[in-house]
């Protein structure tokens, strides 16, 4: 098996980017998001820090934090 080679760039302007490729050769699958404000964090977050305030102890997880469905 190949390496998985892994790189991390600022840019000013913006807030977030995440590309993801997959490929075997002859194809290539590639994921991309993009997010040009902070603020879209800032509901997950929020929702997240009150989960964990209500919780004893050490939290590994925040179940029902998101339901897709």
């Amino acid at each position: 098996m190949g390496r998985v080679h892994v790189h991390s760039i600022r840019m000013p302007g913006m807030a977030d980017h995440h590309e993801v490729f997959f490929g075997r050769p002859g194809e290539l699958i590639t994921i991309r998001t993009e997010t040009f404000s902070p603020i879209v964090f800032t509901g997950p977050t929020l929702e997240a820090a009150k989960l964990v305030l209500g919780e004893p102890g050490l939290v590994r997880e925040l179940p029902g934090l998101y339901d897709p469905d």
